[in-house]
């Protein structure tokens, strides 16, 4: 089983397009390295309730000053963290997030306009930032074994919240 958790762990680093490690390090390089919650829950400490972890929430006012790109994070960490939490049995539910996905996603291009690359690189620390334990890395990937083989269509236009 441990393998079989390994080869998932690869799959995900390699569809997200860069390793949660070289994330950090590139983030303890540079001194950006936020203090991140260790709780043994998916949820973490959420202490305002708006769906984004408190440490999620510092790490984005901290590197976001464009008000736009700051709104694009913020929702892309609010669907990292649904994708956790949601019933990986619920086909529907599952569905309904992976559209909500899509939308941050979209909104985060329509956000950062022309700067392709700072989308991926919000989006990969993002991920990488809110996976950041064990447990939740393993509900990230529930989560992505449930959506395999669903088809969803692009929204359209600016599906920022």
């Amino acid at each position: 089983m441990h393998i079989f958790y390994v080869l998932l762990l690869s799959l995900f680093l390699v569809g997200c397009g860069g390793e949660p490690e070289q994330i950090i390090a590139d983030m303890e390089a540079s001194g950006d390295l936020p203090v991140l919650d260790r709780t043994d829950s998916v949820a973490g400490i959420d202490s305002d309730n708006n769906g984004v972890r408190d440490d999620i929430d510092n790490y984005i006012n901290k590197t976001y000053t464009v008000s736009a790109q700051k709104s694009a994070a913020i929702q892309s960490a609010k669907v990292t963290q649904n994708s956790m939490l949601v019933d990986k049995f619920n086909k529907t539910e599952v569905e309904k997030v992976a559209l909500e996905e899509l939308r941050a996603s979209n909104c985060a291009f329509y956000s950062f306009g022309s700067d392709r690359a700072g989308v991926g690189t919000m989006r990969r620390e993002i991920r990488s930032l809110t996976t950041n334990t064990k447990i939740r890395l393993l509900s990230y990937l529930e989560f992505s074994k449930a959506m395999s083989g669903a088809a969803l269509t692009l929204p359209k236009g600016n599906t920022c919240e």
